[in-house]
């Protein structure tokens, strides 16, 4: 009974941030909006890849956790991730994952899966904002650290 209350109270706490968010830009300097987005990571004992779709505008249209990996892995797949942001009618994406780790550095595989992402939405007119890496007390933005075209 006590678990099932928590799950409630945290889905109506994500459904009312996200609504505040609702039609407003994506800012990633906005403090709210990063703790936000931090917040999907905090009780994970796994990684995990959370998806923020915004509008052509980088308006936010919708977020969810989209993946849920291992201890130390991840598996990012572009079809279902691609397909859910075309049917919401995403015109961007913000992807943030997290490092169990304490190391919010993207690893050579987060590079490489950032980049195939990157050109793949290019061809479909979906723009990666940024992919974020968070650990437990800081994020690494690869958008601000050079990792995007």
């Amino acid at each position: 009974m006590g678990v099932e209350i928590r799950i409630c109270a945290e889905a109506l706490e994500r459904d009312a941030v996200a609504r505040g968010f609702g039609r407003m830009p994506a800012a990633l300097a906005d403090p709210g909006f990063l703790q936000y987005i931090h917040s999907r990571f905090a009780m994970a004992n796994e990684e995990r890849l959370h998806v923020v779709y915004c509008d052509d505008r980088q308006r936010y249209l919708h977020d969810e956790t989209l993946t849920i990996g291992g201890e130390n892995s991840l598996v990012l797949r572009a079809r279902p991730l691609v397909h859910r942001a075309l049917t919401i009618g995403a015109g961007g994406l913000i992807l943030a994952h997290n490092h169990l780790s304490g190391n919010c550095q993207p690893s050579e595989k987060d590079i490489v899966a950032t980049h195939r992402l990157q050109k793949l939405g290019a061809e479909l007119e979906l723009t990666l904002i940024d992919h974020m890496i968070f650990t437990r007390d800081r994020f690494f933005s690869m958008a601000a650290g050079g990792f995007l075209d």
